[in-house]
């Protein structure tokens, strides 16, 4: 059993252990797609995932309902265990007890790798739950510490309004997916994933950067990784204190406009983009009173993208930085880092 994080310390570690002469190779695909630490010891904060087997996995049904399924995912639940299951892998995780074991089969490797990446990603939603830091569909931006979070689905704006905002000299904790938990008596956010899921029109968006999204690894529905750390190293930051709350979509105007957004409004957008809450997660009613502090601590806005913002990607981000500066206060003691 290891250390469970209290509320709002630390920062979440995964613990990954076995006898498994594979095992290297498994910390090497975990820390090119996340950016939560890898820990050797169980420090406060550390989570731990024990390599069963990774020469052999026969996943069975087991017990428990099922909470979640997908074209290649399936996840279980019996009592306060989880299972995930793939083809070739299942993970089986105790969230109250700060750990799970792992058991992959060298077919999993043979699956797209955008399978590959929503099957940790989803145990690890779920083992860091009861640690209190819950996954929101976001991105994140900041300046100074402080932090916008653009959140909404898929195809809403998010990840060009992102790479928009880097290129204009703003940090970033990750694409698509961030930690929401409470630290000093605010929420924060922590970075998640590794990469950015773009398409081709990403790369015609941004041409003086040069993307390369054909070259990069495929993912699923015509889109590819890509990594921009090499490009934008310097401003990708593990953390903020959001002050910001952006729902972008895209809209059919010739110009993008950001309008305030009440916060019943606003706390009906985070809930949508928050998973763990149909799954009865222990931690829920501790993720929903966090979602509602977040809420309460930031100033809401839905950006309706204009075709002005397809031609010149900087507009949109010009209007969320008038929104930002006028809600950021002043600068945190610390709570930004790298």
């Amino acid at each position: 059993m290891h250390p469970v994080q209290p509320a709002g310390e630390g920062t979440p570690r995964l613990m990954v252990r076995g006898a498994s002469q594979e095992l290297g190779a498994l910390r090497g695909f975990l820390a090119s797609s996340f950016r939560i630490p890898l820990a050797d010891g169980s420090a406060s904060g550390t989570v731990a995932m024990e390599v069963v087997s990774l020469a052999a996995a026969e996943v069975r049904d087991g017990d428990g309902s099922v909470v979640f399924e997908s074209a290649d995912l399936r996840i279980r639940r019996a009592g306060d265990t989880f299972t995930l299951q793939t083809d070739g892998g299942w993970l089986r995780i105790e969230p109250g007890r700060g750990r799970a074991r792992l058991g992959l089969a060298p077919r999993f490797w043979a699956q797209r790798l955008a399978t590959q990446r929503e099957f940790f990603l989803l145990g690890l939603l779920i083992l860091l739950h009861e640690q209190r830091w819950f996954g929101m569909h976001a991105c994140s931006v900041s300046r100074r510490g402080r932090g916008v979070l653009l959140v909404g689905p898929s195809g809403s704006g998010k990840t060009t309004l992102t790479v928009a905002c880097l290129a204009s000299g703003w940090a970033c904790q990750s694409d698509d997916a961030v930690l929401l938990g409470e630290r000093n008596g605010e929420v924060a956010t922590m970075a998640l994933r590794r990469g950015f899921s773009a398409d081709g029109s990403l790369a015609a968006r941004f041409p003086r950067l040069g993307l390369d999204c054909a070259g990069s690894p495929w993912l699923a529905g015509g889109k590819h990784l890509l990594d921009l750390d090499g490009m934008f190293g310097g401003q990708m930051e593990s953390r903020c204190a959001p002050r910001v709350l952006c729902f972008p979509r895209i809209g059919t105007e010739r110009r993008s406009a950001l309008r305030r957004v009440a916060p019943a409004q606003a706390l009906l957008g985070v809930l949508r983009q928050s998973p763990g809450l149909l799954a009865g997660l222990p931690a829920t009613e501790q993720q929903l009173a966090t979602l509602g502090r977040l809420v309460d601590q930031t100033a809401a806005y839905e950006l309706e993208l204009g075709a002005d913002a397809g031609a010149e990607p900087g507009v949109a981000a010009e209007l969320l930085r008038g929104a930002f500066e006028e809600h950021a206060g002043e600068e945190p003691d610390g709570d930004g880092g790298h």
